[in-house]
């Protein structure tokens, strides 16, 4: 699963939709919380979202985050 920053360029966007599977899904979204209900663990860069995915007390993984 996974969900980018409204603001990334379109191409970039289009070439992680098109590895769509039944393994991986791209979702075009800022509704997170029902995402982060699914989801078993988040890897993240620097985001506000990690803060609440956490709140599930699931396991997360950080990149480059100061956090």
């Amino acid at each position: 699963m996974l969900v980018m920053h409204p603001m990334m360029p379109k191409h970039i966007i289009e070439k992680w939709k098109a590895l769509n599977n039944e393994n991986f899904t791209y979702h075009p979204t800022t509704d997170l919380i029902p995402l982060f209900k699914k989801a078993t663990l988040m890897f993240a860069d620097t985001t506000s979202a990690i803060q609440e995915f956490l709140l599930q007390k699931k396991t997360d993984g950080h990149y480059k985050s100061y956090f």
